[in-house]
């Protein structure tokens, strides 16, 4: 799967929401990193499976909030945290730069 990339741009205390697509049912845990990480507050807001089927994706929604002014990138990406020979997939980059 590529990974997808949004490019935001936000005023100070203003939110955007993201919906992204994991495979919680497999065994994988949706993380996310910030860098730098001063710029954003991140926010789980929801994790829903509307599927019923074993194994089906989990859509889970965040909320980014902008705290200060400047430019980071948020790297959400799925990985098995007990494993430490997992290589980390890639989801989605977040490109937020926030104004005044």
């Amino acid at each position: 799967m590529l990974e997808q990339s949004k490019h935001s741009t936000l005023k100070v205390g203003d939110s955007i929401i993201i919906d992204i697509e994991s495979r919680g049912a497999l065994g994988l845990q949706l993380n996310y990193e910030i860098t730098p990480p001063d710029f954003v507050r991140i926010s789980n807001i929801e994790n829903r499976n509307n599927k019923k089927t074993v194994g089906a994706a989990i859509l889970s929604t965040f909320s980014i909030k902008a705290i200060k002014k400047g430019s980071c990138v948020v790297h959400f990406f799925e990985t098995q945290v007990w494993n430490k020979d997992f290589e980390a997939i890639s989801k989605m980059r977040v490109f937020v730069e926030i104004v005044d």
